[in-house]
């Protein structure tokens, strides 16, 4: 048997589909994924400015105490990423994956599989598509441990201010809805943000890169 792991970015090929008697497609909510994405860009992005890093950290730090206090608009935007708009690698021109994807589960060829039900090892009909059993005992590598986080779902709850209700919510609704997920915008009561899932997970990734690159660690 053969496993591929296959990121859809905007040169990717849908005909290699074709090759493979089974698809697993994977999906996460966009919500937990820009909190991810955004805090897991501080290991590419600026790093090695030590002013930037510091500030940067400070706000994290502020967030902590404060939720409402740092939206992610601006944490997004201190870094210099490129706006999660339809167009962009944060989704890539999802019609297109979505025409793909339809086809191969019309053939029977395609498993669509929430990313929330990997967390929460709901692998029941996942199993029944491969005809498989799934450990979920397995260890991520080393080289790969920077990406762990939190191992959980439902955290932008926490996260996400009013000002980032209003700009990500238009964005991000047409996907949601057709991928399954809830029109649910409830923020969380109360409203916890973990230092060990923020402020010092990127300390260390930012640090860990500093490190790779020869630079004096961020304390």
């Amino acid at each position: 048997h053969l496993i591929n792991k296959e990121i859809i970015g905007s040169g990717f090929d849908f005909s290699c589909l074709d090759n493979y008697d089974k698809v697993i497609w994977l999906v996460r909510d966009p919500r937990d994924r820009l909190v991810s994405y955004i805090l897991y860009r501080h290991y590419d992005h600026l790093y090695d400015d030590e002013d930037f890093v510091r500030q940067q950290l400070r706000l994290l730090e502020q967030k902590e105490q404060d939720p409402d206090s740092v939206s992610l608009v601006e944490l997004e935007t201190r870094l210099a990423l490129p706006s999660p708009a339809l167009d962009s690698a944060f989704f890539w021109s999802d019609h297109l994956k979505w025409d793909a994807l339809d086809k191969t589960v019309s053939q029977g060829r395609a498993f669509l599989f929430k990313y929330e039900d990997y967390v929460d090892h709901n692998f029941d009909l996942l199993e029944d598509f491969l005809g498989v059993r799934i450990k979920s005992d397995t260890k991520v590598p080393k080289q790969f441990r920077r990406v762990i986080r939190s191992k959980a779902h439902g955290f932008w709850r926490h996260w996400f201010t009013e000002r980032d209700m209003e700009h990500y919510r238009p964005l991000f609704q047409p996907f949601l809805q057709r991928y399954g997920y809830a029109d649910d915008w409830l923020l969380g009561d109360p409203r916890e943000i973990n230092p060990d899932h923020c402020s010092h997970y990127v300390r260390k990734i930012i640090n860990e890169r500093r490190e790779a690159e020869h630079l004096t660690p961020v304390v």
